[in-house]
């Protein structure tokens, strides 16, 4: 059933180090990506292109993951964290895939509890609801706090702010959500 469970778009480009060249290669696909069209953005990936660099491979492995190709953003994700420089912002973002594929998956996530990217804040965001019980309402506010601080870091991140107006709509904060 891994096909139909939901993985949402939590990378934010704007902390993703591409090399230039890269970056201009791939513009049409994180156009469409900026934009929220994850199939789109996937499509503009060139397909006869392998990922070169760590922050490519987590690039590629965002878009796979949202289309349901588990196994092989989790083969890019363990490719970028088995490099050599694994304290690197490339490896944080791969981390923050792994967690939010932990939390559809409902497994314990691998995370740590102190995310400082965008990208981290929002899996987290994600995770902590996952850990929602009804007797723990705290859950949900945390995973609120989570996705306003990742838009507090990085003001123009379109699913950042998308998780926000989803989760005041779900606190019936219908003003706030618009």
């Amino acid at each position: 059933i891994q096909w139909c469970l939901y993985y949402p778009g939590v990378l934010d480009l704007d902390e993703l180090p591409l090399p230039p060249e890269a970056a201009a290669l791939l513009e049409a696909s994180r156009a469409a990506y900026r934009s929220g069209d994850l199939l789109a953005a996937l499509a503009h990936y060139p397909s006869d292109r392998p990922p070169v660099s760590p922050a490519e491979k987590v690039y590629l492995a965002a878009l796979v993951l949202a289309v349901g190709q588990v196994d092989l953003a989790e083969e890019l994700i363990q490719s970028v964290e088995q490099s050599a420089d694994r304290d690197s912002r490339s490896a944080a973002l791969a981390t923050a895939l792994r967690q939010l594929i932990a939390t559809v998956k409902l497994q314990p996530s691998a995370a740590t509890r102190n995310p400082q990217l965008s990208t981290a804040l929002l899996a987290e965001s994600y995770y902590l609801q996952s850990q929602y019980h009804r007797d723990r309402r705290d859950h949900l506010e945390a995973a609120l706090a989570a996705a306003r601080e990742a838009v507090n870091r990085s003001t123009n991140f379109a699913f950042g702010w998308a998780r926000v107006a989803e989760l005041e709509f779900s606190f019936g904060r219908i003003h706030a959500a618009r």
